[in-house]
């Protein structure tokens, strides 16, 4: 369906139980994850600029995490005014 159409599957193929993973098998999920990896560090790099990363596991914890960096960042303009 996806080459009638003129599109390439970039899905990995999972390894055959018991079998070793085809070279060109392996070869192939290589050249995705290349790819893959590309984007999704130039994604991550906008976010980290966006601050947009949560360190924390739980939403309230996020939530303090979140008020707690916003005091620090306007802290600087408190002692200026």
């Amino acid at each position: 369906m996806l080459s009638r159409r003129g599109f390439v599957s970039r899905i990995h193929r999972k390894k055959p139980k018991g079998k070793a993973m085809p070279e060109r098998t392996r070869f192939a999920n290589a050249q995705k994850s290349k790819v893959r990896s590309a984007v999704e560090h130039v994604f991550a790099h906008q976010k980290g600029l966006m601050g947009l990363f949560v360190r924390t596991i739980g939403l309230a914890r996020a939530a303090q995490d979140r008020a707690r960096q916003s005091r620090l960042q306007h802290a600087p303009l408190r002692l200026v005014a």
